[in-house]
């Protein structure tokens, strides 16, 4: 089946992706209607066969030596022919082929009618409501082994409870629907273990509802009525069900297994369950177990497969036992609750852990959420990447492993293996243990304020970076992994943030590739080992390593060789550390921050028992300050600050910019300060140029060679193009909120009537108050709902929340980029760029609605067309106007050759030229920072003339003793 929609899928794609013809949508849909109908048509089968293939299966085990041996063959029989049926379905290609197998289907429970009527069972309904029905079902003897019709009871307390399970217990094959209800809790219950099919279920009693032999039904209804005397529900042998419900005093939950008091539910020989979905899964949900009083559901042979054998996603919801062991469901949903020890192996689908849950294992985990209120102890699990997941999606289908504030429950240890996302525990105050050894996480590990954290492994781990803050009782830490670029990234940029840890006291680094480091305010830290060498791909490092305990018991400024001049901090200053902290360890990376070009490091030892200076003078217990540490360079180890050198900003030319605003042909021109005209009819003859309303002409006339070579005789750069005064424009199309109503006009939403007409045929096609719009102009967006649904009130709507946002006193004025008006009588959104310049030109416009989640409806019946026509290929700012640019061949202000153009005179009035504005300096501040008036500004066609700069030495400190340190 997954292969034919597939082919009529590629095959209608490839029809649409070659020519985009009204008739193949509609030829489409024509396909998809045939294929869902197949489907559904398929889908009974499947059913079909499973029922019958159940009957049978029962009767055959309840054919007694009185029974007619004409049946037994008869059953082999029919057998047979439904194994065949079944072999049928996977090659099912056509409707036609699923209608033949329905029809044989159909012929094979003609066959088995028949052959029960022909045999010695009983035909016909067995009803028990009354004493007297009683003891007419006891007089049939085990003739009602098999009834080949329905079966009711209907007990009270009048009815010998004995005698009413002596006629329950012959009972074996029921072909059509058993029902047993009690009247009050107060009937004694009885066991239906004889039983072993049935097709509808239905059963209400007060006490266990044991159906231990029962093999196969449809419909399961379980009435909850007396469900505190429920403490067993026992479908031991039960191999195949269509569905099991849960019958309450306010209606049926369906998929559902709920009873608050059984101790016990036994599914143990149930292969496969098909009808859920995520959002209604199978509910089995029983009384919470307790290490001594335990609890259980037995199903370990389900898998996710349909009647065909085939792969079905499963989905369960899963409450009360003690423990529970999934190795046989591979993709779905799963959902824990009041389990104290849950594994899950082999599933790659979305798992839930809820309350109650303590101890969580899996080993192929792609989607792990678990509620605020979780009770986890520990977690084991082995992330992957999930199958249904396109690569070109990921990370999308790794897990995000996290424990916050609020939603941390009572976590001891976690353990993880494979790939996930990130890793994160904060305020996790039960948290003692994390172990990561060999993970691979894709973005960050953070373990934040856990007060209980004593052991943390990362042998061998991918990180992206690692943040380890505020756990009062780490004692050490070994950072022996591997450093790797974060999801979505290239770049191996590893941090590592090392703060607050009271009784930290010893510190580990191996990783290559560390471009940021912060040791911090431990305030036991007196050890560090590092075979750290490089630091990352960027080249920018910081380094951070103060207010912690480490100590030099000696530190000594030599004096230098003779001829030496020495300066201070850098690599010909002589001296000596002696320490035994192991900061010495540390030298090889510490050189390789200093030798970038834009590293920042401040590392500083935490006291010093012993200074010397050259000339011997010493100074005993200098102790880090954060006051102090600024001019306190006996503590020095390296200091090293960004440059801050400004380089010399050379002379800018000037740009000067003209809109050519015409209605009507007439001509233009410009002037030179020194009078010589730019225009011309030949390299010597002044003249003025006309133009005809024809951009690309006009564009031609002006920048013409002669007028270039002009233009160029006084230091002119002479340019003409499109982009002046853009607008654009979105004309809004409802079709009403009436079924079946289309719009005369079709948009860019339907390109055909065809599919304008399926879409307002659809469920919820109409449109609400709460469907959300969404236009965007070059990046700036705005989304709002519309009180009236007509076009007016939605360009109304629109254009309101345009002017909140990215109006003057928007709230995002300073990014705003157009303005927006919206006519409340036709229903156009007319868009105004700020920018009249190029700035503004052929800048995209779209609008987007999606359904709300208040009314019903969908917003299917609204449509639009951005621009002049339906191609999405003009959806965007268009000009009205071409712009003429003057740029200064020479820079600066006084060679500024175009300073005084003159436009006013020469071009005889006929035409006004508009001149552009750009307030800002390269050289200098712009003083529309911040604003919406800078948006406003031309900036791409105007430049100011500015003179040089000159640039600045660094100031930054470059300081290190690390050489001092053997």
């Amino acid at each position: 089946m997954k292969k034919c929609l597939l082919s009529i899928l590629a095959g209608a794609l490839l029809i649409v992706s070659c020519q985009n013809y009204d008739d193949q949508f509609d030829d489409l849909n024509s396909q998809i209607t045939a294929l869902a109908s197949q489907v559904a048509g398929l889908s009974k089968v499947q059913s079909d066969l499973t029922a019958l293939q159940g009957t049978v299966s029962s009767l055959q085990g309840n054919i007694a030596s009185s029974v007619d041996s004409a049946l037994a063959s008869g059953l082999a029989g029919i057998n047979a022919a439904v194994d065949n049926l079944q072999s049928q379905i996977d090659g099912i290609a056509s409707s036609e082929e699923v209608a033949a197998i329905q029809s044989d289907v159909t012929a094979a429970q003609a066959d088995l009618t028949e052959l029960l009527n022909n045999s010695n069972v009983f035909t016909g309904d067995l009803t028990v409501t009354t004493a007297s029905q009683l003891n007419a079902a006891l007089a049939y003897g085990t003739k009602i082994a098999i009834v080949n019709g329905n079966v009711d009871f209907q007990v009270d307390a009048s009815m010998n409870i004995d005698s009413v399970q002596k006629v329950i217990g012959r009972l074996g094959t029921v072909v059509k629907d058993f029902s047993y209800v009690a009247a009050s809790s107060s009937v004694s219950p009885v066991t239906f273990d004889n039983i072993t099919g049935v097709t509808s279920l239905t059963v209400k009693q007060g006490g266990d509802y044991s159906f231990k032999g029962l093999e196969s039904a449809t419909n399961v209804y379980l009435n909850d009525g007396f469900k505190s005397k429920v403490k067993i529900i026992h479908f031991g042998a039960l191999k195949t069900v269509t569905s099991f419900n849960t019958v309450t005093s306010t209606g049926t939950d369906d998929h559902a297994i709920i009873f608050p008091k059984v101790t016990e539910l036994h599914l143990t020989s149930l292969a496969r369950y098909d009808g859920t979905s995520s959002s209604n899964p199978l509910k089995l949900h029983i009384d919470e177990g307790t290490v001594a009083a335990p609890t259980v559901i037995a199903m370990g042979a389900i898998e996710d497969k349909n009647a065909s054998g085939k792969q079905a996603d499963l989905n369960l919801s899963i409450e009360g036992p003690n423990s529970v062991a999934i190795t046989k469901i591979t993709d779905g949903s799963i959902k824990l609750r009041n389990i104290i020890t849950a594994s899950v192996n082999g599933f790659t689908g979305a798992i839930t852990i809820l309350d109650g849950v303590q101890n969580f294992s899996a080993d192929s985990v792609t989607s792990l959420a678990h509620s605020t209120a979780n009770d986890l102890v520990s977690l084991d699990i082995t992330g992957v990447v999930d199958p249904d997941v396109a690569a070109a999606s990921q990370p999308a289908g790794l897990p995000a492993i996290s424990f916050t504030s609020g939603n941390n429950g009572d976590i001891e240890t976690i353990k993880i293996r494979g790939a996930v996302k990130s890793l994160n525990a904060d305020n996790a105050g039960s948290l003692t243990s994390v172990d990561v050894a060999g993970a691979d996480i894709g973005g960050a590990i953070t373990l934040t304020s856990n007060t209980d954290l004593v052991t943390l492994d990362v042998t061998g781990t991918k990180m992206a970076s690692i943040d380890i803050d505020t756990n009062a009782d780490l004692e050490s830490i070994n950072l022996n992994g591997t450093f790797r670029a974060a999801i979505g990234g290239t770049k191996i940029d590893g941090e590592v943030d090392i703060t607050g840890n009271t009784s930290l006291a010893a510190v580990t680094l191996g990783m290559a590739g560390l471009e940021k480091l912060e040791i911090t305010n431990n305030d036991d830290l007196t050890t560090i080992a590092s075979t750290l060498t490089t630091v990352g791909a960027t080249g920018k490092p910081e380094v951070l390593i103060y207010d912690n305990d480490f100590i030099a018991t000696a530190i000594t400024d030599d004096e230098e060789a003779v001829g030496v001049t020495s300066v201070e901090g850098k690599a010909n200053d002589a001296g000596s550390v002696t320490t035994v902290s192991g900061m010495e360890t540390m030298k090889t990376y510490l050189d390789a921050v200093m030798g970038t070009a834009a590293g920042t490091a401040q590392v500083y030892w935490d006291s010093v028992e012993s200074y010397k200076t050259e000339a011997g003078v010493e100074t005993s217990d200098i102790v880090y300050s954060a006051a102090t540490i600024a001019t306190t360079k006996q503590l020095w180890i390296i200091k090293k600050e960004a440059d801050n050198s400004v380089a010399e900003k050379g002379d800018k030319a000037a740009k000067r910019a003209f809109i050519v605003d015409y209605s009507a042909s007439a001509n233009i021109g410009i002037a030179a300060a020194d009078g010589t005209h730019l225009f011309g009819s030949a390299l010597n003859t002044a003249a003025s140029m006309t133009m005809n309303g024809n951009k690309e002409l006009d564009i031609q006339t002006i920048a013409s060679d002669i007028n270039i070579a002009r233009a160029a005789s006084v230091n002119i750069t002479l340019s003409a193009y499109r982009g002046g005064n853009s607008t654009a424009q979105v004309s809004l199309i409802t079709f009403g909120n009436t079924a079946g109503v289309t719009a005369a006009t079709l948009g860019e939403r339907y390109p055909s009537v065809a599919a304008q007409t399926a879409a307002v045929t659809a469920t919820g096609f109409s449109i609400g108050t709460d469907e959300v719009f969404t236009l965007t102009v070059d990046g700036a967006s705005v989304t709002c709902t519309a009180a009236a649904t007509t076009t007016a009130g939605i360009a109304s709507a629109i254009a309101a929340a345009w002017l909140a946002k990215y109006g003057a006193a928007g709230t995002a004025s300073a990014s705003g980029n157009a303005d927006v008006d919206g006519d409340t009588t036709s229903g156009v959104l007319a868009i105004t760029m700020l920018d009249i310049g190029s700035g503004g030109y052929n800048k995209s416009v779209a609008l987007g609605i999606a359904g709300g989640t208040t009314t019903a409806t969908t917003g299917a019946a609204f449509d639009y067309v951005i621009g002049d026509t339906r191609l999405t290929s003009d959806n965007k700012t268009k000009d009205a106007d071409i712009i003429v640019a003057l740029e200064s061949k020479t820079a600066g202000t006084l060679a500024n050759a175009v300073a005084g153009l003159a436009t006013g005179t020469v071009n005889n009035g006929k035409i006004t030229l508009v001149e552009l504005v750009n307030t800002n300096l390269l050289n200098g501040t712009d003083p529309q920072a911040g604003k919406r008036e800078k948006n406003a500004e031309n900036r791409s066609d105007v430049a100011q003339a500015e003179d040089a700069v000159a640039g600045s030495s660094s100031t930054a400190v470059s300081f290190t003793r690390t050489h001092w340190m053997s």
